[in-house]
């Protein structure tokens, strides 16, 4: 998925991560804007982080900061950034079902988070596997209920 500045609807954003990572959302990786560091949503829950805050807030608020965001000291990440300060860069919009624009990351490449850990390394990817060939089919219910959601 590119970044842009252009929102893009609830569907379609699903249907790239599930393309890159699987249907599990535990397996979903995003990378901070700021520190460019890779973090999946099992990532943000191992550290204590609110749902709220995958893709929308650096893990290393959660899981103790190694760098502050915006300085560019050569440090790895993760770093301090909130996408709910005074500078927001991330760079996805996503559009809710009122309509409005979430500004979340930019998914990890599954390579991006491979090449970052490890094929075999510290996280669950499972880029390499079968099962993300499919492209994202939405069940019945999940239809139902993203009925309201711009596409």
């Amino acid at each position: 998925m590119s970044s842009s500045k252009e929102p893009i609807g609830y569907l379609k954003w699903r249907s790239e991560a599930v393309t890159l990572f699987g249907k599990d959302e535990m397996d979903w990786a995003f990378r901070c804007p700021c520190c460019r560091h890779a973090a999946t949503t099992r990532d943000y829950k191992a550290a204590g982080a609110p749902i709220g805050a995958v893709a929308f807030s650096c893990i290393g608020r959660w899981s103790g900061a190694k760098r502050e965001a915006f300085c560019d000291d050569g440090s790895a990440g993760p770093c301090n950034y909130a996408g709910g300060g005074l500078i927001c860069v991330n760079p996805i919009g996503v559009i809710d079902d009122s309509e409005k624009v979430q500004w979340r990351f930019a998914f990890a490449s599954a390579c991006d988070y491979c090449d970052e850990f490890g094929e075999t390394g510290e996280h669950a990817c499972n880029c390499l596997s079968a099962a993300n060939a499919d492209a994202y089919e939405p069940t019945e219910l999940e239809l139902e209920y993203l009925a309201g959601y711009p596409t």
